[in-house]
């Protein structure tokens, strides 16, 4: 019975995010957004109270599928070219069918246990906060304002710290309170990030990725330092380094090009 309700409820979590976004893409209009993001999240919502009757499962699923629904239509509307519009489309339905189907079978007792799940769901996050980063860029030189911009820095600081609790609520079954400090110190980080990061002269694209990477890094630290071992840095400098060397030969050696 729960295996089949696994592949019924990936079907539909799935199939239902595929139309909404084929039809966002057939028709581009500010109301059928708005009914489309409507009825959508209406949709997951009653689909995961169903199966929460059934089983016990978490609301970090429905709130990861919500927010890769979201941050997928806002990448949606910045991506112009016609293949990779296809592209997003096809990898953000997959994940959120993807995510329901094995959120069926990680019931709450497993859930802090299941490392694989987990680290799909955290990459899933940094999916989202990429397609944020890159909306936020996007609007930031449609709209050139330096209020408005201040509006972008401000919305992308507390979202990626926003985010970046929810990851470590995957981690640590803890009080979200004593995760927040840290959450606010990611934050602002982070807006410094994207004020610092918005000068460099690339595509919103790239300044979304750049961002993110940074704040990727910086958040699984936390995530290491809030563990019961710790840093373990003699561990971590080769991750450190390689990741610093990597991040200056793209920025050298493509995204120049870009």
């Amino acid at each position: 019975m729960q295996r089949m309700m696994q592949y019924v409820v990936g079907i539909l979590a799935g199939g239902s995010t595929a139309i909404s976004l084929i039809l966002l893409h057939l028709f581009p209009i500010w109301w059928v957004l708005l009914i489309i993001v409507v009825i959508l999240s209406s949709f997951l919502f009653v689909l995961f109270w169903y199966v929460k009757k059934v089983i016990d499962w978490h609301w970090n699923i429905f709130f990861a599928s919500l927010f890769t629904v979201f941050s997928g239509i806002a990448l949606l509307m910045v991506v112009d070219t016609l293949s990779i519009r296809k592209w997003f489309i096809v990898f953000i339905a997959s994940s959120v069918g993807l995510l329901h189907s094995w959120g069926v079978a990680e019931r709450l007792e497993e859930f802090y246990s299941g490392s694989t799940f987990r680290r799909y769901m955290m990459m899933l996050l940094v999916f989202d906060a990429y397609a944020l980063m890159t909306f936020l860029f996007a609007l930031s030189s449609f709209f050139v304002s330096t209020f408005f911009f201040l509006f972008v820095v401000i919305c992308g600081g507390i979202l990626l710290g926003g985010l970046a609790v929810h990851i470590w609520r995957l981690y640590f079954n803890v009080d979200r309170q004593s995760l927040l400090i840290w959450g606010w110190i990611i934050g602002l980080v982070s807006l410094e990030l994207i004020w610092i990061i918005h000068m460099l002269p690339f595509t919103y694209a790239v300044l979304g990725l750049l961002v993110t990477w940074i704040w990727y890094v910086m958040q699984l630290f936390v995530r290491f330092h809030l563990g019961e071992r710790g840093i373990i840095w003699k561990k971590q400098a080769i991750f450190l380094i390689g990741n610093a060397l990597v991040y200056i030969a793209l920025l050298f050696f493509f995204v120049r090009w870009v």
